[in-house]
Parts: C-alpha cells; structure tokens; sequence
C-alpha cells in the first residue's frame, strides 16, 4: 500500500496541491510583470483616492485581502487547477483595456483594466474554482476604481431634488416657513440651494463599500445582505436630507 504523505508517492486526483516552490515561482514572476504593466496606473490610482469623495478606494484593497484572509481554510482544500486559456485570454482583454486607457489618456479606463487583469491572474495561476470562490473579494475591488462615475452622474439630479423635497417637509414639520422650488429652498431669510455637490451621490459608493463588508460579517442569508446593502444606500441619502434640514434650522 503506498504511502500518500511521503514526497515521491502518488496523489489521488482530485486532492488539494500544495504551492510548490516552483508554483511561487511562478506566482511571483506573475506578479512582477503585472507590477510592472500596471506601474503608471497605480499614481492614478493613489491620485483618485486623494479625492475626498473617493478616499474610501485606499481601504478596498485592504478589506478586499481580509476577506480572502478569513476564508482561508476553505481556499486551502481547492485543488490548483490552472486555466491557461481563460487565464491568458482575459489577462490579454485587460492589457489591451489598460493600452487604450493610456491612448485616450482615459484615467478610469486605465485604472479599470486593473480590475480586468487579477481576476485573469486568479484564472491563469490558480484555476476557475479559486475564481469561483474568490468572487466577492475581487468584485469588491471595483469599488476602488471609479467605474460607477456614469450611474452617479444620472442621480445626481434625482437626489438634489429628493433632500430638498426631505428638507422642506422636516421644516415645515417643526414649524419653520420654506417654499421649495425644485432644488431651491426659499425661507423668510435666505435662499438655500441643494447644489449638485450636496445631492449625497458623490457618497453612495462609500456608504456601498462600508455595507458590502458589514454584510457579509453580519449576515448570513444573501437576501438579508442585499437588503442590508439596499438600505444603506437609503440611509445615506435620508442623512443628506436630514443635514440640508439641520442646515435651514440654523440658517433660519
């Protein structure tokens, strides 16, 4: 009977492959070269975070590693199984996404081919299992790119009128005169505007960063954190309402 545990002796198939020396390797000549591709899109990266409306995307690589950090047992009995195809197919897609960023001088474009490029890393080292399983932590890291810019820039009106609207019934509730005339708030004294920079938009993708996260530790059932991330966005948009209101009671 041969001994399974010893080095020379055979493995079942389908049993879990260590990470051999030769796979890390492999896995940090991998890395060295995307380092080196993706080397002019990290500046851009750190200079959309230093936006205070995007700084959260400094955390997201970091929350992105905990997760997988937690989940690491269960990493560890998924058998390495590269996809070579697939692996070089989608690493080509995001270096041909990351060349057009840089032709167009298209800084979201260029930052998003990061996002294509490690799910292609995941596939062409690991296998599709280990993409399966670590599809949360790598969907997440979109959030640390501004990829949803376009959707933000259609709600940015809905919401200026919705925490104007909000505002205008808070004050008149508590007795304070207000006419609203679509995001102008006319009082006695002053004229307030909900200007675009006020809609609370520009912060839906943070209060999203932190619930995804608070979902997923505190949630077991994937429609209660779904729920839980839907509510978030609410939240924040009801707290910009509430501080456009705090904002008239203390102008008035």
């Amino acid at each position: 009977m041969t001994d399974i545990h010893d080095k020379g002796g055979p493995r079942p198939t389908g049993q879990p492959r260590a990470f051999s020396s030769g796979m890390w390797v492999k896995l940090g000549g991998v890395a060295l070269a995307f380092l080196f591709a993706c080397a002019g899109t990290v500046p851009l990266l750190l200079s959309t975070w230093s936006y205070p409306d995007f700084s959260h995307g400094a955390l997201v690589p970091l929350i992105s590693g905990y997760l997988v950090w937690v989940e690491r047992d269960r990493f560890k009995a998924i058998p390495v199984r590269p996809n070579y195809a697939g692996g070089i197919a989608v690493l080509v897609s995001g270096a041909v996404i990351l060349m057009l960023g840089r032709i167009a001088s298209a800084n979201i474009v260029e930052e998003f081919s990061i996002i294509v490029m490690i799910p292609g890393l995941v596939l062409l080292l690991l296998g599709t299992r280990f993409l399966k399983a670590l599809a949360l932590p790598l969907a997440y890291l979109a959030l640390m790119v501004p990829v949803l810019n376009p959707l933000i820039e259609r709600v940015h009106w809905p919401f200026q009128l919705f925490s104007a609207q909000f505002a205008t019934t808070a004050l008149q509730t508590i007795g304070v005169p207000v006419y609203r005339k679509m995001q102008f708030l006319e009082l006695p004294n002053v004229s307030l505007e909900v200007a675009r920079e006020c809609s609370g938009a520009k912060f839906m993708v943070s209060v999203i960063a932190i619930a995804v996260p608070l979902a997923y530790f505190t949630m077991k059932e994937l429609w209660r954190k779904a729920a839980l991330v839907a509510l978030s966005v609410l939240i924040g948009l009801v707290t910009n309402g509430i501080r456009i209101s705090l904002i008239g009671v203390w102008t008035y």
